[in-house]
């Protein structure tokens, strides 16, 4: 399975806003470079693109484990995840949640199911586990594109967008944590899956990815404008020209740039664990 492809499909159909702080130092890049090379700026056309799909959460259908034989298995660790799940408000869990839960599963159930000597429990566990490790892929599938917490990830604003960090780095925790089996406590995951929700990283990622991208062809297109000698303009133009793009680009474009492609790396490193 192959979620990172989705990630990456930016480019075609959807126009936003932008980033209005990023925005704002391209925009003015491009008016002082046009200005300084004596041509008339380039018109920046909105960039339109495809944000990730949401996908339809897919149900799947899971074997159930009796009374008798939870009570049979009250000495393994296991117990309690069971009991939680079964659990009237186990059964409303998100789908993130449940991922949680089935990644415990599959990490308690091995050392449980060789403690028993009820060979049918036993063997009513191993149908349990192997159908739990057949499902993970639908599960994840769930929790990246078909629970509100990613919708909202990828929802893109057409207003000033959030500072994409945060979110970036709660993505990508959590994926480490689920995809290393480590279990995360009830107060760590609302807490991450909060974070996510709020951010809009995904969707504002793409914008600044977007916005950085028809700017540079504006930039380009400018110099590709003016004639070979305004390349190398002498004196004042000459100075303007150099401290605009030592200076301004390199401490105010070139900054925005570096942090929006340092956030992408660090979403498709996660998303590449997930595949």
């Amino acid at each position: 399975m192959n979620l990172s492809r989705y990630a990456l499909s930016a480019l075609l159909l959807v126009t936003v806003g932008c980033n209005q702080t990023q925005e704002n130092a391209w925009d003015t890049y491009v008016s002082r470079l046009s200005s300084t090379l004596q041509v008339t700026p380039t018109k920046v056309e909105p960039l339109e693109f495809r944000i990730p799909p949401i996908s339809v959460k897919e149900d799947i259908e899971t074997s159930s484990i009796s009374l008798i034989e939870l009570w049979d298995i009250k000495h393994c660790e296991l117990h309690q995840t069971i009991a939680n799940r079964n659990s009237n408000l186990g059964r409303l869990r998100v789908p993130s949640q449940e991922w949680v839960y089935t990644m415990n599963f599959i990490a308690l159930a091995p050392n449980c199911i060789q403690s028993l000597s009820n060979d049918e429990v036993s063997m009513t566990l191993q149908d349990a586990l192997e159908e739990k490790r057949r499902q993970l892929p639908t599960l994840a599938s769930n929790v990246v594109f078909a629970s509100d917490e990613w919708r909202s990830f990828w929802q893109v604003m057409t207003f000033n967008a959030s500072h994409p960090t945060e979110g970036v780095l709660a993505f990508s925790q959590l994926v480490s944590n689920l995809i290393n089996l480590n279990t995360l406590s009830s107060e760590q995951l609302e807490s991450l899956l909060a974070t996510i929700y709020h951010s809009n990283a995904g969707g504002t990622l793409l914008v600044e990815l977007s916005n950085e991208r028809r700017y540079l062809r504006v930039a380009i297109q400018t110099l590709r404008d003016v004639e070979q000698l305004q390349y190398c303009p002498r004196g004042k133009a000459a100075r303007q020209l150099s401290g605009l793009i030592g200076g301004y680009y390199n401490t105010e474009v070139q900054s925005y740039s570096a942090e929006t492609h340092r956030n992408w790396g660090t979403l498709i490193a996660a998303l590449e664990q997930l595949r």
